[in-house]
């Protein structure tokens, strides 16, 4: 793939993107790219999308050309930005190694590429310059109006799957002035799907939409999986079992998923709308491959779809926190019911408040091991991200005051909201999980479990570092905890293969199965 022609087979390429914020539906972006026979590559891109901020919609519209020379470089480039009332409209022309922008001082650039974060076409150049490995490169960036340094890292092929289709493709992760977005790129090396953690930002192109992403790990002969129906209430949930071929008896595992709508193997499901949950999912099949490393040392591991995704009934954006609490509850009492001598709980992100919350009351759990969970208050994660996405969209300072205030009042209403709906912005909004999210304790919830309670993390996790760390260390004075240098938020360091030290760390947190008479 890495060896396909630079501009693809013919002298014009285009392509249509669907844009998503946190799981809801945006807007898109389309681009053409044009090959003239002086040489010249011109990518023209545009755009129209919304997002929420502060329960308020705020709409971005783009319309951009960048001329470039046959090693995609940088010679011109002309934007209109608009974001809600205010527009941009950056123009900058290269002379010699020179960036030469519109109305302000010339500045020295050796970039071999121009990003503007706001457009997603401009990642383009860059992957089909890309020719596998590392490289460290200098990009010249619009909004900084200067160069910055961009890391550019195949990650290995993985696979997308859904709707009976599945196609190999590379993971290359991208990080430009410190943003980082991960690219699925095709044979005809485009990116066909892109994702912006920190922005919560996601474009597929057209004819890829809602596929998951997947590593190529078919499951050990020393294994079982089966199909596991768990029942709450009138509600079916649906998951797998996986274990040692064998007789049956061991330790038992439930893996509940982190945040935003996700299938039983942790990777994001194809539902329109996660709700105010903040955060995403760590994709690559996260909780299978711990699922079948823990049912390897001997132990039966449940995982779920979360309500609405794969084959589970409900409604994701409509549930409360209490839902899933009530949700792992029952995965519990299945694994009891199934003959497990002892029942654990590992969560993820969130899903390590759902086990401690469990826990909590449940004395017979034995263990909770917690990954990367956030224990600050909800409310100060929640305007941290707010701020940074600001400062990414380049907002100026009493613009983006204004717009943490009102949701800082908004987070206000929601604590105090007597249903799980709230009229805002003339729209009737679910806010049943954030209401019972943001009056929960989560340190003090930590501290209740009666058990065993551990706490692993990345250093690389964006979703959790040190202070969450200390808030354990804090509820749990004495108690086992890891943090694990050069892993991300779903413990891997290169590619979609979780640590194997981390999964074997974890694996020595759990009951260990029975010795059996020979």
């Amino acid at each position: 793939m890495l060896l396909a022609p630079l501009c693809g087979g013919g002298s014009e390429e285009r392509g249509k993107y669907r844009l998503a914020c946190f799981g809801r539906e945006a807007g898109f972006e389309e681009y053409r790219l044009e090959h003239f026979e002086d040489g010249h590559l011109v990518l023209f891109s545009r755009a129209d999308y919304g997002v929420e901020i502060g329960g308020k919609l705020q709409s971005f519209a783009s319309d951009t050309v960048l001329t470039m020379d046959k090693t995609f470089a940088p010679i011109r480039y002309a934007g209109y930005h608009k974001a809600g009332g205010e527009v941009r409209q950056p123009k900058i022309e290269w002379k010699g190694g020179t960036a030469c922008p519109d109305r302000k001082p010339p500045v020295k650039s050796a970039a071999v590429h121009l990003v503007d974060n706001n457009v997603v076409a401009h990642y383009l150049p860059i992957l089909r310059r890309h020719e596998g490995g590392v490289r460290k490169l200098k990009v010249f960036q619009a909004a900084a109006g200067a160069d910055v340094e961009a890391l550019v890292r195949d990650k290995g092929e993985v696979l997308l799957r859904g709707e009976g289709r599945e196609e190999r493709v590379r993971e290359v992760e991208i990080t430009v002035g410190g943003l980082a977005a991960t690219a699925y790129v095709d044979a005809a090396r485009r990116p066909v799907r892109l994702e912006f953690p920190a922005l919560g930002m996601l474009a597929e192109l057209e004819g890829y939409e809602r596929l998951t992403v997947h590593p190529a790990s078919p499951l050990p002969e020393t294994l079982e999986e089966s199909e596991a129906t768990i029942r709450v209430g009138a509600l079916v949930l649906r998951g797998t079992v996986t274990r040692p071929r064998g007789p049956t008896g061991g330790p038992g595992v439930l893996l509940v998923s982190g945040a935003a709508p996700e299938d039983r193997d942790g990777n994001r499901a194809g539902t329109a709308d996660p709700g105010w949950v903040p955060g995403g999912p760590a994709g690559g099949d996260f909780l299978k491959q711990i699922a079948r490393s823990l049912a390897a040392s001997g132990m039966t591991v449940l995982r779920v779809d979360d309500r609405g995704c794969g084959t589970s009934e409900g409604n994701y954006a409509g549930s409360r926190f209490s839902d899933f609490v009530a949700d792992a509850e029952a995965g519990v009492a299945q694994l009891r019911e199934a003959g497990a001598v002892s029942v654990s709980i590992v969560g993820h992100g969130e899903g390590g408040l759902v086990a401690a919350a469990v826990a909590a009351k449940d004395a017979g759990i034995t263990a909770v091991i917690l990954l990367g969970t956030p224990l600050r208050p909800l409310e100060a994660i929640l305007l941290e991200d707010a701020a940074r996405m600001l400062r990414e969209q380049g907002a100026k300072e009493d613009v983006a005051r204004g717009i943490l205030s009102k949701q800082k009042e908004l987070l206000g209403r929601v604590r105090k909201a007597k249903g799980d709906t709230l009229v805002i912005d003339e729209r009737k909004t679910p806010v049943g999980w954030l209401r019972e999210r943001l009056n929960l304790d989560a340190a003090a919830t930590v501290r209740k479990v009666g058990g065993t309670a551990c706490y692993l993390q990345g250093s690389k996790d964006a979703r959790s570092g040190p202070a969450d760390l200390e808030h354990f260390r804090q509820a749990r004075p004495g108690a086992p905890d890891r943090r694990f240098e050069g892993l991300d938020q779903a413990f891997r360091r290169e590619g979609n293969l979780v640590d194997a030290e981390f999964l074997g760390a974890l694996a020595g947190l759990l009951p260990s199965p029975p010795r059996r008479a020979p």
